[in-house]
């Protein structure tokens, strides 16, 4: 389990009541059900980290929440395939965090059932993580067939749910920008646009792990500037 901290003024965070909150950020364990080819955890995540067990969990978050954070997100690996998750965001809403977000490659939220679980347990923020929106490209670097149409279909139930008023501190996307996906990133922001999406967090590939060295995934600053200003 790992865990990093700040001071966040990110929209959802401003919200309530217009405070500046305290943010702490917990990962419950790198295992995941995509295998995305810029992943920083490594080949070897699942053999060496197993899930962090739920008394350890809750002891981070009642620290945390002493030390002041009022601010909390759920990050992986997948934090969606913990099998406590639902616990934990229940857990962190009882304590009294005010903000409690998920960092998801959006596949179990497909499911509204399990959706609408982690909203009933205090769910407030989602941030998806879609790198294209042609299912050809996504499904090259995530490497899992047929997840374009997952991870649609969990924004369009996150799209519901928030405009229905269930998820105050809003939802987000969070592609990594690429090579295979570089020429295409208006067209992206149009798409999810178009679905209700009003808030994009562009990552720029970093070259470690299994990217590392990997020209076919990573474009040259001069390659790419002047489409991410056309995009600004």
């Amino acid at each position: 389990m790992r865990f990093k901290e700040a001071a966040t003024d990110m929209p959802g965070a401003r919200s309530i009541s217009g405070l500046k909150l305290k943010n702490v950020e917990i990962n419950p364990g790198r295992l995941c059900n995509n295998k995305c080819v810029f992943c920083m955890s490594g080949e070897e995540r699942d053999d060496h980290e197993p899930w962090a067990d739920l008394e350890r969990m809750k002891s981070e978050l009642r620290r945390r929440f002493a030390e002041g954070a009022r601010s909390v997100g759920f990050l992986g690996g997948e934090p969606t395939a913990y099998p406590h998750i639902i616990e934990c965001i229940g857990f962190a809403r009882d304590l009294g965090y005010l903000r409690i977000a998920l960092c998801s490659n959006g596949m179990r939220l497909a499911n509204l059932n399990f959706l609408d679980e982690c909203i009933a347990s205090g769910l407030t923020r989602v941030t998806v993580s879609v790198h294209s929106h042609k299912p050809d490209i996504e499904e090259l670097l995530v490497r899992v067939p047929g997840v374009f149409e997952h991870k649609v279909k969990a924004i369009l139930n996150l799209v519901k749910r928030r405009d229905q008023g269930l998820l105050r501190d809003g939802i987000s996307v969070n592609p990594v920008f690429c090579r295979p996906n570089a020429p295409y990133v208006e067209d992206y922001v149009r798409f999810f646009r178009g679905v209700g999406i009003q808030d994009f967090r562009f990552n720029f590939i970093r070259p470690e792990f299994q990217a590392k060295d990997n020209k076919e995934l990573i474009p040259r600053f001069q390659e790419v500037v002047p489409q991410i200003l056309r995009l600004i």
